[in-house]
């Protein structure tokens, strides 16, 4: 083993839950009433279920365009209400939600931000924050004007052994960081709305490069200095289905990234350091399982344990800020700083160049 038993003693109470790694939960006896505006796959597979696992989150509000969908969810999960996007927009049911957690295409994010911040109610807006940085930094200055609450929803900022990562690097647990790779591939169809250019704003950059993107500059708590990119759609379609870039952060410290609409499914994500290398593996699937793999020293030690939800956390945390006036991280100018990155990776991809940032 180690001679450090940081490492693995860490992870280790993390997979049993014996240690306090929710370092911004203060307890408090709150419980935050959400309108979900966008009953889509990812809402109702993956979030809604997590709602029911919070300790400071409920479902209140359904906001769709499918009443049938709507009519359903009721059931499934309880909602006391369901709104057309007219009916939200209108200012319906504003007694029974607390906030608002925005998961439509991208491109229209800001509408539905737009009137959560008329409404005075903090928004939980998906990433990309927008289809573009203008867009994106319009919500932001709306939110902001309004005095309303804005998150980002980059849940690996919240998932527990990232943010212990985050913890290494900064104590220099790892020594000096050499590189970070992050990977995202995906085999999807390409009759949905990521493959829209109007209301995606991008392909694979904007949908999943940016998990990389985001947890490399979460980890490393640093900003890139340059960028060089390649990007690719063999399909013809109007956004990039695989793209790969490369970041040039202060510290002579080199990130790289790539991601895929259309690949032999499989994410990984690996912090290179001088003492010791951390791979985590799926890194930004929403999964319990992770395989984290540490290699110091010649020695390999491997712990395959069921973390915390990542959506469970993201929900709390929110709710906790909400609770206690602290304002929440990652918050709108993140959303703007990474569209402003990947409007370099796409400057970069059409001129093949370096783009210093």
């Amino acid at each position: 083993m180690f001679s450090d038993p940081d490492y693995l003693a860490v992870l280790q109470d993390i997979a049993r839950n014996e240690v306090a790694h929710r370092d911004w939960d203060s307890g408090t006896d709150t419980t935050v009433r959400f309108a979900f505006v966008g009953l889509g796959g990812f809402t109702e597979n993956v979030v809604l279920p997590a709602i029911s696992e919070t300790d400071y989150c409920t479902a209140t509000v359904g906001v769709t365009g499918t009443p049938e969908t709507g009519e359903r969810l009721v059931t499934e999960y309880d909602l006391e209400r369901i709104l057309s996007y007219d009916e939200f927009h209108d200012g319906e049911a504003l007694t029974e939600y607390d906030a608002v957690y925005i998961c439509t295409p991208n491109a229209l994010h800001l509408e539905y931000a737009e009137s959560a911040a008329d409404f005075g109610k903090p928004v939980l807006c998906e990433k990309p924050l927008e289809a573009t940085s203008e867009r994106a930094r319009q919500l932001r200055d709306v939110c902001d004007e309004a005095g309303v609450p804005l998150m980002t929803a980059y849940r690996m900022q919240l998932e527990p052994v990232t943010r212990r990562l985050r913890e290494w690097i900064r104590d220099g647990k790892l020594g000096d960081i050499v590189a970070v790779r992050g990977s995202l591939d995906i085999d999807i169809p390409n009759d949905q709305w990521r493959f829209d250019e109007d209301l995606a704003g991008g392909g694979a950059t904007m949908d999943i490069g940016i998990y990389p993107l985001n947890t490399a500059r979460f980890v490393l708590d640093a900003e890139p200095k340059a960028v060089t990119a390649c990007t690719a759609s063999p399909r013809d379609m109007e956004v990039d289905e695989h793209v790969t870039f490369q970041l040039t952060f202060p510290g002579d410290i080199t990130v790289h990234g790539q991601a895929s609409f259309e690949a032999q499914p499989k994410t990984e994500f690996q912090v290179v350091g001088t003492d010791a290398t951390v791979c985590v593996s799926p890194a930004f699937n929403v999964a319990r399982d992770r395989t984290v793999e540490i290699l110091k020293d010649d020695q390999t030690t491997e712990l395959v344990a069921k973390w915390g939800d990542e959506i469970v956390e993201e929900f709390d945390y929110f709710a906790q800020c909400l609770e206690t006036g602290m304002a929440p991280t990652p918050d709108g100018n993140e959303g703007v700083r990474d569209l402003e990155i990947i409007d370099a990776i796409y400057e970069s991809a059409e001129r093949d160049d370096t783009i210093e940032l």
